[in-house]
């Protein structure tokens, strides 16, 4: 059965499951407004399907979805959800295992509490939607359990006492052409902190703040395509990007550009564990406290085609802290770095390679080795004559 409820308005219902509305059919919401409600799930009940249209969502309170409580199919546009809030997650639209979601050009604004949970396993989507000034203990616009894809989302001013500013992720998400500005943390992940596999690409990430991972915090594989990260800052590690993990792993980055991030370590990216790192055509501009700061076992790590420029660090390795890492370096450029030690790249009981590479007005030494060993082959240093120990200390340079 279909019906539709068209340009009316429904405030302060109260009831258990749905205190405005139980759906099992179909139905359809145009134009209408729903505030004020009181339930355990949702001031709508939806088991079946759900089609909003222009119609507003305000000041609704629930245990879980104040808005409304999701297993069937979600479809919302147009549509605008303000100041609702719960005491579990889902403050706008909790979702289970069974629904699925399709949200295109909603507006979700000063929700508590994670404004959209998901648990589907499902293809949902969040397209073209914004998220402002959202807050929770964990994920303050989206809290993701299932298999989502965002797209073309603007994110600000979201705010975690915990982690995730924006999202926080424990399964598979796609990010793409979305940008994240002036999200905020407690501890980890300003905009976003995934705990599961996700891909981020052609997005923007800036101004955003946490303890650790100012963008983004990592523990699992990950792929950065295609993104620009700029101006984000943390307190400890990861200016940009915070990577740790305990199971074997990868991040892959490609494309992309990091340009006035800071930390006290990896002001633009920071990775350490059980994980292979793969750089490729990218640029770091003017991060502090080293570009990059690895510390991986794994064995294949290597940063391809990238430009490191006016990078600096207040201790070691203005471009790059290696430490304990096998590192393979080709086809890069390091211009105008510096620091104490290794105004390029700094190592410490690791093992790098670096090929047909330029190194350029560096500050102090270019290459710094300590405890460990540096080859460099075939790279020019302003001049064709093999540099001294003014330009690398205990380096072999074969060129």
């Amino acid at each position: 059965m279909k019906v539709t409820f068209q340009a009316f308005t429904i405030i302060n219902a109260k009831d258990t499951n749905g205190a405005a509305i139980y759906n099992r059919g179909t139905l359809n919401l145009k134009g209408m407004k729903i505030a004020e409600s009181t339930s355990t799930n949702g001031a709508i009940y939806n088991k079946v399907s759900l089609y909003i249209t222009k119609t507003s969502f305000s000041s609704n309170k629930a245990k879980k979805g104040a808005a409304i409580y999701n297993l069937g199919y979600l479809n919302s546009q147009y549509s605008t959800f303000n100041k609702n809030q719960v005491s579990h997650l889902g403050s706008a639209i909790y979702t289970t295992e069974t629904g699925k979601i399709v949200i295109y050009a909603n507006n979700f604004t000063e929700n508590y509490n994670s404004s959209v949970y998901l648990a589907s396993r499902k293809d949902n989507e969040i397209r073209a939607t914004q998220f402002i000034n959202n807050t929770a203990v964990n994920g303050a616009a989206i809290y993701n359990d299932g298999i989502l894809r965002v797209n073309k989302t603007y994110f600000y001013n979201n705010k975690a006492t915990q982690h995730g500013g924006a999202i926080y992720n424990k399964n598979l998400m796609t990010i793409q052409n979305s940008t994240f500005t002036q999200n905020y943390a407690k501890i980890n992940g300003g905009a976003i902190n995934t705990q599961s596999s996700a891909k981020i690409i052609y997005s923007k990430l800036n101004e955003n703040t946490a303890k650790y991972g100012g963008a983004i915090f990592n523990t699992q594989n990950i792929t950065i395509q295609n993104d620009k990260f700029n101006t984000n800052h943390v307190s400890d590690h990861g200016g940009a990007i915070f990577n740790s993990v305990s199971k074997t792993g990868y991040v892959k980055i490609t494309n992309s550009e990091f340009t006035k991030n800071t930390a006290s370590l990896g002001g633009g990216v920071y990775v350490h564990g059980k994980v292979t790192i793969t750089i490729n055509t990218c640029s770091f501009n003017e991060n502090k406290n080293n570009a990059i700061y690895l510390k991986t076992s794994g064995d294949k790590n290597t940063i391809t085609n990238t430009n490191f420029t006016k990078n600096n660090s207040t201790k070691n390795g203005g471009a790059i802290f290696n430490e304990a890492t096998k590192l393979t370096i080709t086809r890069s450029t390091f211009k105008e770095n510096g620091n104490t030690d290794g105004g390029a790249i700094y190592n410490y009981r690791g093992y790098v390679t670096v090929t047909n590479s330029i190194f350029k007005a560096n500050k102090r030494i270019d290459l710094h080795n300590t405890q460990g060993k540096i080859i460099a082959d075939k790279n020019w240093w302003e001049t064709n004559t093999k540099p001294g120990s003014t330009r690398a200390f205990n380096v072999t340079i074969n060129n």
